[in-house]
């Protein structure tokens, strides 16, 4: 865990909370406003949502979760899951066949042969439990696993499968964050909770893929504190 403690990440650490609270004043002075938005749209909305999931599933500089609170509010919790999760699968079923069709060239332009590098180092993506194992643990990269996973030697079926039932357990797991089921009293500080949620699982799943490259790095190999 020293590596993911280095100044960069610390940078980092300070973006992010920065970024949160610009989103979340924006959130709370236009959250009405953007909910009637939404609502406003009827099932053209609905369509347009989960289009644009799609499109940020498959392009990760397109910001998603800031826009489930206000979802939420407009499409209610059984709607909202069932729309994200609609996007997020049609997202990565075609995030795999892009990496099918045209391989590692292309997937190095959106990922970086470095990050690609590391984890073929210490992951092989070719059984079912591994692939819903890194789909739980690395959530927050989620296209870079469907990229990769496109690389890989795991058929169709089992991603397909892998990434619902991941996709599933974080959708609603946010979503109930958001509706106040899990303790939540007032949505309007959701977003909040989900990053800090979301940043902590991305910190335990750097912390544990880094474990394994140690693992398998032979001792002279291996990088220096």
């Amino acid at each position: 865990m020293k590596r993911i403690l280095k100044p960069r990440y610390l940078i980092i650490i300070a973006l992010l909370l920065g970024f949160i609270g610009v989103v979340q004043y924006i959130y709370l002075l236009y959250s009405d406003d953007l909910t009637a938005f939404i609502q406003s749209q009827g099932d053209r909305g609905m369509i347009i949502y989960a289009i644009y999931t799609t499109v940020s599933v498959m392009i990760l500089s397109l910001p998603l979760i800031p826009l489930w609170p206000m979802v939420f509010n407009a499409y209610g919790l059984v709607n909202s899951i069932l729309l994200t999760l609609l996007g997020v699968s049609v997202g990565a079923v075609i995030n795999f066949h892009l990496a099918r069709r045209f391989g590692r060239p292309f997937i190095v332009k959106f990922i970086g042969e470095e990050d690609v590098e590391k984890v073929e180092e210490v992951i092989h993506i070719d059984r079912f439990s591994t692939f819903l194992l890194l789909r739980l643990i690395a959530n927050n990269y989620f296209d870079a696993v469907s990229y990769l996973s496109g690389l890989s030697n795991i058929t169709f079926v089992k991603y397909f499968l892998g990434t619902v039932l991941a996709s599933i357990v974080w959708i609603s797991v946010s979503f109930l964050t958001i509706s106040g089921i899990l303790g939540t009293a007032d949505n309007s500080y959701s977003l909040v909770i989900l990053a800090v949620l979301y940043y902590v699982i991305a910190i335990l799943g750097l912390g544990y893929l880094n474990k394994l490259r140690k693992r398998k790095k032979p001792a002279h190999e291996e990088e220096p504190e």
